[in-house]
C-alpha cells in the first residue's frame, strides 16, 4: 500500500514537472508589425530599400578611408544621425519631440560613462573600460537630403 501511495504521488510529481517545463516561446511581434506598416504605407518599402542602400555606401566609403588610411583620428567625435520609428496599436504612434531627445540624451551620458552606474560595471572590464567619443542626435536630413520634420 505505502509503494502504491509512493508511486501515485511520484507520478503525479513527474508528471507536472514535465508539463511545467514545455513552456511555448513567445514569438516576435517584429515581422507581423512590420508587415502591417508596408501593407499601410507601400512606399515604404522604397523609402527602406533606399536607406540601406545609403548606409551600405556609407559603410563602403568609411572602409575606403580606413584602407587609404584616411580614417579620422582617435580623437574626432562621431556624430550618429538617428530616425526613430515607432510601432503599437494603441494611438496614432505620436511622441513629442522632447521625449525622443530625453531617450537620447540619457543614451548620450551612458555612451560617455556619465551614467549613475558607471562605477558599478562588472570589475573584469575595468581595463577596457572607457568613454566612447560617439554622440546620436536626431536626424535632420533623410538619405534623399530631404529636411525631416520634427
Amino acid at each position: 500500500m505505502k509503494h502504491t501511495f509512493f508511486i501515485a504521488i511520484a507520478s503525479l510529481f513527474f508528471s507536472t514537472t514535465v508539463v511545467a517545463q514545455i513552456a511555448k516561446p513567445i514569438p516576435c511581434s517584429d515581422t507581423e508589425i512590420m508587415k502591417r506598416h508596408l501593407d499601410e504605407n507601400p512606399q515604404a518599402l522604397t523609402e527602406r530599400e533606399v536607406s540601406e542602400q545609403f548606409i551600405q555606401n556609407y559603410i563602403q566609403q568609411i572602409h575606403q578611408e580606413q584602407r587609404e588610411n584616411r580614417s579620422h583620428d582617435s580623437t574626432a567625435q562621431y556624430i550618429i544621425p538617428v530616425v526613430l520609428h515607432v510601432f503599437h496599436n494603441r494611438d496614432d504612434g505620436y511622441i513629442e519631440l522632447e521625449d525622443a531627445q530625453s531617450g537620447l540624451d540619457v543614451l548620450n551620458a551612458d555612451m560617455q560613462g556619465l551614467n549613475i552606474d558607471w562605477d558599478d560595471v562588472d570589475p573584469a572590464f575595468e581595463g577596457v573600460k572607457a568613454p566612447l567619443d560617439v554622440q546620436f542626435c536626431l536626424a535632420s536630413i533623410d538619405p534623399e537630403a530631404t529636411l525631416q520634420r520634427e
